[in-house]
């Protein structure tokens, strides 16, 4: 017997009702069953999810911020150098 659990994923009812409709219309018995499949192919590396434009651009700034000296990073040789500095 195959072991399962619940997945549950807060999404605006909106969303839940425009992929519902759109998963009725392709012929699946539920949202469930899509979510399964993306989940599945998802899992085998068959599918890739993009990532949202707004986040890719927050990320890239970031990068750059990094990279320009505009933001200051720290490095550590060995974790115990690590946590001597997060306990100043």
């Amino acid at each position: 017997m195959t072991k399962r659990t619940v997945l549950q994923v807060p999404i605006k009812a909106e969303l839940r009702d425009k992929a519902q409709k759109k998963a009725d219309a392709e012929g699946f018995s539920s949202l469930q069953e899509v979510v399964r499949l993306m989940l599945s192919q998802y899992s085998k590396g068959e599918t890739e999810l993009l990532a949202a434009s707004r986040f890719v651009k927050k990320y890239d700034k970031m990068i750059d911020d990094v990279r320009s000296g505009k933001v200051k990073t720290v490095s550590f040789d060995n974790p115990i150098d690590a946590l001597e500095y997060l306990n100043k």
